[in-house]
């Protein structure tokens, strides 16, 4: 089946924490899981399994209460950067292969089908492919919705049962597919909760309006008295329309290097060993693509996951790690201001370019960069992962 119309997919990874520390660990597969902080018990849940959903375990309940409700729930520490670096790898992914996609958020994606028939074949046959890649490249199982906007898909996406892992809303069925779902599914409902969730909600129980078809049997007119300046969204949603176009995120240019510490530390000799790293990793990137840097960027997350980021834009870009090895110390002093042991460490380089260099008439030759040039050319030819042994933060 083609379609003639426009063509969205909605890419949903359900539960992302919990699939991804899955895919890292298959025994936990079918156990009840709960990703969340292990420093209270008043902490709460981050994301739960399906298997934790049936036990009365939701997204938001406290520690304490979840222990008490199911006694064989597994809690697993939250690795928030891990997560994002799998999102970043997702991205890469989609990016070689659609012209036109949108991140909602880590692990859901939108992406435009449209036109791209004559290359790819039908929509579910690449539906099906680009599943297939996910699940080879990561490990990790998805859903996906299809239909003519970004409201069928995803409501596509996300009412697809366990049997079934892709579902397709033909032209015209909109209509019906809406008509027996509750009304949360609508983004305009969604919103108008948001916004004021109690007065939203008294109205629509005390009117009887529980499924989107309850919505759509009801006049403009009634809509304006109900939802007001939202009337109009609500009236076109209920009938599966939907003009939200899908966004292309926003992509920088950029380096980044990080470090997911397998234990939190306060160690400075060892966190200045892991600056060096990313420092020496950051720098061979920039020279291999002989490029210069002119803004530095030091992020850090605390074990109580707090994150932390300094900026500084570079008078004279750098590409060699001793041009900015005291330059980052003075900023990691900076940032890192509290008694917390540290998770994670990362460096990202902007501002990218081949910047002209200023030289003097009489250049004296630079060891230190010698000696990293050659290191690169080692590297180069044998592709082994080798560190210089010297040290960048004095």
């Amino acid at each position: 089946m083609t379609l003639k119309q426009q063509a969205v997919g909605y890419f949903n990874i359900p539960h992302f924490p919990i699939a991804v520390e899955q895919a890292i660990d298959p025994n936990i597969r079918q156990c009840a899981l709960a990703v969340a902080p292990h420093n209270s018990d008043k902490a709460l849940i981050w994301s739960v399994s399906d298997q934790a959903k049936e036990e009365g375990i939701y997204k938001g309940m406290p520690i304490s209460m979840a222990k008490k409700q199911c006694r064989r729930l597994k809690i697993i520490e939250p690795n928030p950067d891990l997560y994002n670096r799998v999102n970043r790898k997702l991205f890469q992914l989609f990016a070689k292969k659609l012209p036109l996609f949108e991140f909602e958020r880590n692990g859901k994606i939108y992406f435009d089908y449209t036109g791209m028939e004559a290359l790819y074949g039908p929509m579910e046959d690449f539906s099906f492919k680009l599943k297939n890649d996910v699940h080879q490249s990561f490990k990790l199982e998805s859903s996906i919705g299809l239909g003519l906007n970004k409201l069928i898909s995803k409501t596509a996406a996300k009412t697809i049962t366990l049997e079934r892992d892709l579902r397709l809303v033909k032209i015209g069925d909109e209509k019906k597919f809406l008509s027996p779902l509750p009304h949360i599914v609508l983004p305009a409902v969604q919103d108008l909760l948001k916004r004021n969730q109690r007065q939203c909600t008294n109205t629509l129980e005390e009117l009887c309006l529980d499924l989107v078809e309850d919505i759509r049997l009801l006049h403009l007119d009634h809509l304006d008295i109900i939802f007001q300046k939202e009337a109009q969204r609500v009236f076109q949603m209920a009938r599966g329309i939907d003009y939200r176009p899908i966004c292309p995120p926003h992509q920088k240019n950029m380096l980044l290097e990080e470090i997911i510490l397998n234990k939190p530390t306060n160690n400075l000799s060892f966190l200045h060993r892991y600056l060096e790293q990313l420092l020496d990793k950051i720098g061979h990137q920039l020279r291999s693509r002989q490029l210069f840097a002119g803004q530095l960027v030091l992020g850090l997350r605390y074990a109580d996951y707090q994150y932390a980021s300094k900026s500084q834009v570079l008078t004279t870009p750098f590409q060699y790690p001793q041009e900015v090895g005291d330059l980052l110390k003075s900023m990691f002093n900076k940032l890192y201001s509290r008694r917390v042991s540290l998770r994670y460490l990362s460096i990202e380089c902007h501002h990218l370019g081949q910047y002209a260099q200023q030289l003097t008439l009489f250049q004296e030759s630079d060891k230190s960069k010698q000696l990293i040039d050659t290191i690169d050319q080692i590297k180069q030819k044998l592709g082994a992962n080798i560190s210089l042994g010297g040290s960048f933060l004095k």
